[in-house]
């Protein structure tokens, strides 16, 4: 049957979702069967990130409150067992209380329990002497990629924004804890290079990046952060 339906139309494709576990999820509930009778659950997707529309949004009023309205009907409504609509309830406790802001999303974030050097992520540079920044980031480790603007500066390469930066005005090189602030960490990605682009993006603001003028153009969102 399924290879017929998808013969109908060669832009689309039927497909059948086999039950594991003993459940199977079906728009946003998980139905369960144990011991000879069935029991629902909320389902959420793996990507899920919870987010909803701020408190201090545009939107109007009615679109801020109609998610949490439905998150709480929807504990109510569903025939969820106990242990689900407590669940549920705790979840949609929090989510009002949610911090993924993209103010927050942009922050510095940073890995206390090892040494920030020894993980990739976004990083700037700091001119010991005219405190002028540049920005970058990278998939290996921080050392790594500092050794590479070391090796640019010592041997006079000029490879790097960084060490042409202080070539060029016979300026002084420091050690990794006096010119290397690890900004955010995290691995390669769309979302590391929104922080890269971020964080250029503020210093030019300040006039003092060394990355191109050009790098990041003009980002209303990001100038709102900035003066949050």
């Amino acid at each position: 049957m399924l290879e017929s339906f998808s013969n109908i139309n060669i832009n689309l494709k039927f497909t059948i979702e086999n039950e594991k576990n003993n459940s199977i999820s079906f728009l946003d509930i998980t139905i369960k069967s144990q011991n000879n009778c069935f029991q629902a659950g909320i389902y959420r997707k793996p990507t899920s990130t919870d987010n909803i529309v701020p408190h201090d949004s545009c939107h109007p009023q009615v679109h801020k409150t109609a998610a949490i309205r439905y998150f709480a009907n929807r504990t109510v409504t569903y025939p969820l067992d106990v242990i689900s609509k407590e669940k549920e309830q705790k979840w949609s406790e929090g989510l009002i209380q949610t911090t993924n802001t993209i103010g927050n999303l942009l922050k510095p974030k940073h890995n206390n329990k090892n040494d920030p050097y020894k993980q990739s992520g976004v990083y700037q540079l700091i001119c010991p002497k005219c405190d002028m920044i540049y920005t970058g980031q990278t998939g290996r480790t921080l050392n790594e990629r500092l050794k590479e603007h070391f090796n640019d500066f010592k041997h006079i390469y000029r490879k790097s924004k960084y060490s042409t930066q202080l070539l060029g005005n016979k300026h002084p090189i420091g050690q990794i804890n006096e010119i290397m602030d690890v900004v955010y960490v995290g691995n390669k990605g769309s979302h590391l290079n929104t922080m890269e682009k971020f964080y250029i993006y503020k210093e030019t603001t300040k006039g003092n990046q060394i990355n191109d003028k050009n790098t990041v153009p003009t980002n209303k969102l990001f100038d709102v952060v900035i003066l949050q």
